[in-house]
């Protein structure tokens, strides 16, 4: 059914002495705001409130997602406001879009104000919380301000793998392997166990910069754990090697990888051809470029 003509059941309903349920309504505006609609949504709600049905919770945290989606951070607050003019009490998600629209918008000061804003309300933020700020700022580069929501989430709050995943990975891009290499002794001495998605990034980032020995010390640890290399491991000692100029390295670990029966991806292809041609091994390096054309990559 359309949305209009949705729409249109509801007013007929109305006509006939009958009084649809919010649910009917958020539907609705959850159908506008799915297209972009944002307009039409509150025009839906002010509706419900003309006629008399209850705008709940749920209702608010459907538009709250629309406007956050544009970044409209002003109407936001309008519907913060108005939810506590009405007396309705915010929730988790609720602070989470907010969080999300001011990271886009790049208002991180406003961000962190939302963490001060949950205490003040009783409502402590949560492990879950800091990981949406976390992941909001890893994903806009703002690796300085992760430090000072770090410093937040330490307060009697533990980690997961989730979020140290978010953690390492961010760290490794910005080449910040110190405080990559920290987070994982948080996890140590918090009791979480990293998974391969946290050792990858720092096995990547220092065969980056050509620290393969201390790669291999890190490999050693997930061989230890039962944890086995995948197709992004052994691409990074590949690159790495390649970097070194240890090219018969490079094709050692590459075909040690396929005999696990593992695929590599177009870069790890790219730089073991590389590598080659560098070296003058032009059969070697079509080689390479006929098995990589033959699995169809």
């Amino acid at each position: 059914m359309r949305l209009r003509d949705a729409e249109l059941v509801l007013e007929e309903m109305i006509g006939k002495g009958l009084k649809p349920e919010a649910v009917g309504y958020n539907a609705l505006i959850d159908g506008f705001i799915k297209q972009d609609l944002v307009v039409e949504a509150f025009r839906i709600k002010d509706k419900m409130v003309s006629s008399g049905i209850h705008v709940y919770l749920a209702t608010y945290n459907i538009l709250l997602s629309g406007v956050c989606k544009f970044s409209d951070m002003k109407k936001a607050r309008e519907v913060m406001n108005e939810m506590e003019r009405l007396g309705i009490k915010t929730d988790f998600r609720s602070y989470a879009l907010l969080i999300k629209g001011y990271c886009q918008e790049g208002y991180l000061s406003s961000a962190f104000k939302i963490l001060d804003d949950m205490k003040s309300r009783n409502s402590v933020p949560t492990l879950k919380t800091h990981t949406i700020l976390v992941n909001e700022l890893c994903h806009y580069g703002n690796i300085i301000h992760v430090n000072a929501v770090l410093g937040k989430i330490f307060m009697g709050v533990k980690l997961d793998a989730f979020v140290c995943r978010i953690l390492i990975l961010a760290y490794t891009k910005e080449d910040r392997l110190k405080e990559a290499r920290a987070v994982l002794e948080i996890m140590k001495n918090q009791g979480v166990l990293p998974d391969i998605l946290c050792y990858n990034p720092i096995i990547r980032g220092l065969c980056k910069a050509r620290r393969i020995v201390e790669a291999r010390t890190y490999l050693g640890v997930m061989f230890g754990r039962g944890l086995k290399p995948d197709a992004s491991t052994y691409g990074a000692f590949i690159s790495g090697y390649i970097q070194m100029g240890e090219i018969q390295l490079a094709a050692k670990c590459f075909n040690k990888m396929l005999g696990c029966g593992l695929v590599p991806d177009d870069l790890t292809y790219k730089a073991l051809i590389d590598g080659h041609g560098k070296k003058g091994n032009i059969t070697e390096a079509l080689s390479a470029f006929r098995f990589w054309f033959s699995q169809g990559i």
